[in-house]
């Protein structure tokens, strides 16, 4: 999906908005592109939660990747209601064993925000993993491209040197740790396609692990038997060491479902505002998932927070422009 998905009902029953507005908001990234959010609308209330088809599992024990993921999108989906006409009032929940459901979203009726930058970024926003040109911090990059959310998410701008090089290896090592464990390995491999071959949810190989060039074999299959760990942590430690662009943690106080729900909306209106500005962004999962390297970032922030989203913005200097694949959005 590049474009809206057809016209907007704006005569229609609040059901037909709601479902074009998930679709729109199914444009929000997450862990290896699961896509894993599943929406139902009762009465006035959409609630957002995991779909276990498309859960990860091997790679998110915690669930953690899942809730940022789920919170991506319900941040699209506030930005996209707004232009529209419809308040979006969110309310986190504390998930318990069996319920699901990240949040709860409030429906009611507003004057149209119109268009705008962030809108229009839902669909500019784009990965690109490789080198990026130096990019000082934005005058944006502070609490004002935080959403109104009244939680303690911060942004962390890293702009030493050392300790980005110091946070580069981090990131080497946890996608080394991921390629490194069969049971993830395996998970990873059913997520990979090769760039253009039909495809609901997932990654390209080649945007995955830049350099790689599609061979006569399923990408599955090539993942399986090629993928280097070695050589894939040493390209991200390369380029943390040469051209990161800028790197900025997301971290929250709390280390829970809340916090998480807090980190995920956080980090999408900084993608958005970056995307707006025509910069790309890549984020690296291991450092914040493998608690080993958790405990090493958090010692580059302030004391007291627990890293939760670990991105990269700036210009790439050789884009790729590899799109994801996206799946429809069921509305139940």
């Amino acid at each position: 999906m590049t474009e809206e998905p057809g016209r907007y009902p704006a005569d229609g029953p609040l059901r037909d908005k709601v479902r074009f507005l998930v679709q729109v908001a199914g444009r929000a990234p997450s862990a290896h592109n699961a896509q894993p959010w599943a929406c139902k609308l009762t009465g006035h209330e959409l609630h957002v939660g995991r779909h276990d088809a498309y859960a990860l599992d091997a790679g998110d024990p915690t669930r953690r990747q899942t809730a940022l993921s789920l919170a991506m999108f319900v941040e699209a989906f506030v930005v996209a209601a707004h232009r529209w006409g419809i308040h979006a009032r969110v309310t986190r929940t504390a998930q318990v064993p069996g319920d699901h459901t990240l949040a709860v979203l409030h429906l009611t009726e507003c004057t149209p925000a119109g268009d705008s930058p962030l809108y229009r970024a839902i669909w500019q926003r784009h990965t690109e993993r490789g080198p990026y040109a130096p990019l000082t911090k934005p005058s944006w990059l502070d609490s004002t491209a935080l959403p109104h959310t009244g939680a303690d998410a911060q942004l962390f701008p890293i702009t030493d040197r050392k300790a980005v090089e110091r946070i580069g290896a981090l990131a080497g090592t946890g996608l080394a740790t991921a390629l490194s464990l069969p049971s993830l390995r395996r998970e990873l491999a059913g997520l990979v396609h090769w760039h253009g071959e039909p495809a609901l949810n997932g990654m390209a190989a080649e945007a995955l692990l830049p350099g790689t060039e599609r061979h006569d074999m399923p990408a599955t299959e090539w993942f399986l038997e090629h993928a280097d760990p070695t050589q894939a942590a040493e390209a991200v430690r390369t380029v943390y060491a040469t051209a990161p662009g800028l790197v900025v943690v997301v971290a929250t106080r709390a280390d829970d479902p809340m916090a998480w729900c807090d980190a995920g909306r956080a980090a999408y209106r900084v993608l958005l505002r970056a995307a707006a500005e025509g910069l790309a962004h890549d984020i690296q999962a291991g450092p914040v998932e493998v608690p080993a390297l958790a405990v090493r970032l958090a010692t580059e922030l302030e004391s007291g927070w627990r890293p939760q989203v670990l991105l990269r913005i700036g210009h790439p200097l050789a884009p790729q422009h590899i799109h994801s694949v996206r799946r429809a959005v069921t509305l139940d």
